[in-house]
């Protein structure tokens, strides 16, 4: 390149030179030396064209260097990125795998690899993980899995067949450990304390209080829950959101801890907890417990109700509720209603849709507590959402007692004329879906409930005043009682009014089957006396001849499970509730039944459950379960836009998880172990029969008052050892959860176990390296391991302890 430069100059001299010699002969005689100057031109032209030429040519070679040079830089930067990219993909802290239409896995980088612990290529995914593959073949986009512990937040591509995996662990585990520490705070309550001491002296009372708190201690000091006792029956819990986890695992057992010491000493006293465990100030989170307890109290104690992680928890409330009410409870609940009736203006009543005698009879009495102050009510009534039996006494009154349809008006008449200084009184229901009119509830700004059935959080919360006893029979008895305590003179109650007030208590209690107390009684007797007859009332009660054979027929399709709960479909005809909870009422009767539910259609896209119960299963809770409610032994739920057989089979599937109650018991001391039974001193309840077998066969005595101080000791001496044995098994099973056992296997090229591991394998291999004794025979989740992954198997280390082994199942790379 530098000689054709130096070339191009010499060029451009001689064309300069050989100018200036033309210019030269020119000026001294052109005509002398024309031949001359002719022959420079003449080489200067030469010369100037194959500078020219030079030139180009220069030009040409200058680019065509630039150009290879420039090439050979672009594919050095190409090499490089080329190489980042390789070692990226292979190197990054980033998974990515690439697979086909069929799952299988067609690249992937080390740190997937590395990930599963497997080659991956080749292989598919069912073979790697389950729930992994799952997701891919369900084609979401994103998901987070745990694999060998490890949790990975994964995006798919679906339309190019890429998974990426992003290691999350960390992230996890720091808000896994927040939630853990979240602050939970509970009050428990000792329900009725204050009634079952007055009956005992004191020296008697201080002793069993003694014992109660002790109850309450160790129970706290096993879980680590801090306690403060504030009153002699509320306490203060503290503990943290995992603490709580492992409490409402063994279901709030200090519930049937307390229930059990005070029926073995003859009281009559229960616990309630209400528990919160949110990310709140203190303030917040005891207003909340409290507002929890005081729903656990509302729906007849002997329970927990645990507000946590956005949703409510029931736990307990296995027994009947307890009867609290005294004299000068209902005196308050009464003077609290007679003064808001006092302090508004116009007062209104409503009870729910599809009013039945319980819900009108109230509807009357509640008429009666206004009429006491002087004042006047209305009644809210809609001839199209009462059952048969109010439409006869409707009928009656419209025939008979014209001037009583003045105390009834429909529901948009009322939602027209309530004004915001107007009190609606709630009547038999406190549940906003359930009401006559939701319209009318909705414009009320003043509302106070008078009802019968258990709370739960869907109930209304507005209210002024609120009374509810779930004890009672029916919300006319709680009226009835409120009676006494307003003035006579004032309200008058006829003959028909307290037959069909009456018809309220015989319809709520099934003829006095259910719920019925010597309060119950009471209320009929005050009921006597202002002229209720029974006789009359029965014969409104009376079913036609059409609806008592549809009903036999129902009863001939009864269907018993093996638990003992009766279930009867009616066909797919409209049937008014009240006939539908005829049908479990007649159910209930048969003797191996210990629950009975009727389902039956009561419009054309609704469908009713009614539940009942001998006091042997808690249908309330079931109910809740579905969405509805009640009481221990009366309760119904009702679904829209369903068939009867999905209702069905929601039910089998909610009673399959529900805990059966046993039937009628004896409490016995048991002196030798009897297997599946107890241990020697142990104070059980079992089924009667079962119970007189082991006293006449001297393997327990029953438990009464003096044979249990008898045992005391005994009972002491084996708690302490039990306890001595419960801390060695708690400490091996934190030993066994801390330990990972990783067994590696051949897998095919797809991926797939070429032998499946069997537990007890696992099992002598944990056993082998961490130089314990685990039982094979005691696990209690025994299966087969066919596939790559991670595995827990659940072992039973002792009667309230369980350990969990953690397995990796892994892909042996060494060929």
């Amino acid at each position: 390149m530098k000689g054709f430069k130096k070339y191009n100059i010499v060029l451009t001299i001689f064309i300069l030179l050989g100018i200036i010699a033309s210019v030269f002969l020119y000026l001294a005689d052109k005509q002398k030396y024309q031949y001359y100057i002719l022959g420079l031109v003449g080489f200067i032209s030469l010369l100037t064209g194959l500078l020219i030429s030079n030139l180009s040519l220069y030009k040409q070679i200058r680019e065509s260097a630039y150009q290879k040079q420039k090439l050979q830089l672009w594919n050095s930067i190409s090499y490089r990125v080329k190489n980042a990219g390789e070692t990226s993909f292979n190197e990054m802290p980033l998974g990515i795998i690439l697979f086909n239409d069929d799952f299988v896995i067609e690249w992937a980088n080390n740190y997937a690899k590395k990930a599963f612990s497997s080659e991956l290529v080749e292989r598919n995914f069912s073979n790697l993980n389950k729930e992994f593959a799952d997701k891919i073949s369900k084609r979401t986009p994103q998901f987070d899995i745990t694999i060998y512990e490890k949790v990975y937040h994964c995006v798919h591509m679906l339309r190019d067949h890429v998974i990426y995996l992003n290691d999350i662990t960390n992230e996890t585990n720091v808000i896994n450990k927040y939630k853990e520490r979240t602050m939970a705070l509970g009050i428990l309550n000792l329900d009725n304390l204050d009634l079952s001491m007055t009956t005992i002296d004191a020296q008697e009372k201080a002793l069993q209080m003694s014992h109660l708190i002790g109850i309450l201690t160790s129970w706290c000091e096993e879980y680590n829950i801090s306690i403060k006792g504030y009153t002699d029956e509320r306490y203060m819990l503290i503990m943290d959101y995992k603490t709580l986890s492992r409490v409402m695992e063994k279901e709030f057992n200090v519930l049937a801890n307390v229930k059990n010491y005070c029926d073995k000493e003859g009281l009559r006293i229960t616990a309630s907890i209400g528990v919160v465990c949110d990310d709140k100030s203190a303030t917040e989170l005891m207003k909340d417990a409290e507002a929890q307890l005081e729903l656990a109290l509302s729906r007849g104690g002997n329970q927990a109700i645990v507000r946590r992680d956005g949703e409510t928890l029931f736990f307990g409330a296995k027994s009947e509720a307890m009867e609290s009410r005294t004299p000068s409870y209902i005196r308050v609940k009464t003077a609290e209603v007679v003064d808001l009736i006092n302090k508004y203006n116009n007062v209104y009543i409503m009870a729910h849709k599809y009013m039945d005698a319980d819900a009108f009879g109230s509807c009357l009495g509640a008429s009666k507590l206004v009429q006491s102050c002087g004042k006047k009510a209305k009644i809210v009534f809609d001839e199209e959402y009462i059952d048969a039996t109010v439409k006869e006494i409707y009928n009656t009154i419209k025939m008979t007692y014209a001037s009583c349809l003045e105390d009834l008006m429909e529901a948009d008449e009322v939602a027209k004329k309530i004004k915001e200084k107007d009190l609606l009184i709630l009547v038999d229901c406190q549940y906003q879906k359930l009401l006559m009119s939701d319209k009318v509830y909705r414009k009320a700004k003043h509302v106070t409930v008078i009802d019968h059935h258990r709370r739960n959080p869907d109930a209304i919360s507005n209210y002024e005043s609120l009374y509810t006893l779930p004890s009672a029979s029916s919300a006319v008895e709680l009226i009835v009682e409120m009676l006494e305590f307003v003035d006579s003179d004032k309200y008058e109650i006829t003959q028909d009014e307290a037959m069909w007030m009456t018809m309220g208590i015989v319809v709520d209690t099934n003829n006095f089957m259910f719920h019925t107390t010597y309060r119950t009684f009471n209320a009929l007797a005050k009921l006597q006396r202002f002229g209720a007859d029974m006789g009359k009332a029965q014969k409104y009660l009376r079913e036609n001849s059409e609806e008592y054979m549809k009903k036999i027929e129902f009863l001939n399709g009864l269907e018993i499970t093996k638990d003992g709960f009766g279930i009867i479909t009616c066909d797919d005809g409209i049937y008014e509730r009240s006939f539908i909870a005829k049908v479990a009422d007649s159910a209930i009767s048969v003797s191996s039944v210990r629950a009975a539910f009727c389902i039956g259609r009561y419009e054309k896209n609704g469908v009713n459950i009614s539940a009942r119960s001998l006091n042997e299963e808690n249908v309330q809770v079931i109910m809740e379960k579905m969405g509805g409610g009640g009481h221990f032994g009366v309760a119904a739920a009702q679904f829209k836009d369903v068939t009867i057989d999905e209702v069905k089979q929601k039910l089998l599937e909610v009673l399959e998880t529900t805990k059966t109650v046993s039937a009628p018991v004896k409490k016995v001391i048991l002196m030798k172990d009897v297997n599946g039974k107890g241990k020697i001193n142990d104070i059980i309840d079992l089924p009667i029969e079962t119970a007189n077998f082991l006293i006449r066969n001297d393997q327990a005595v029953e438990a009464t008052r003096e044979n249990v101080k008898k045992y005391e000791i005994d009972r002491i001496n084996a708690i302490e050892a039990e306890d001595k044995e419960l801390k060695e098994k708690q400490e091996l099973k934190e030993r066994i959860e801390k330990t990972r056992i990783e067994i590696a296997v051949k897998v095919d090229t797809l991926g797939k176990l070429k032998k499946p591991i069997s537990i007890r394998k696992v099992i002598e291999a944990f056993n082998q390296e961490n130089n314990t004794d685990l039982d094979y025979h005691k696990v209690v989740s025994d299966f087969t391991i066919d596939a790559l992954g991670t595995y827990e198997i659940r072992i039973q280390l002792h009667n309230d302890v369980e350990a969990t082994i953690t397995a990796f199942i892994v892909e042996d790379l060494n060929k």
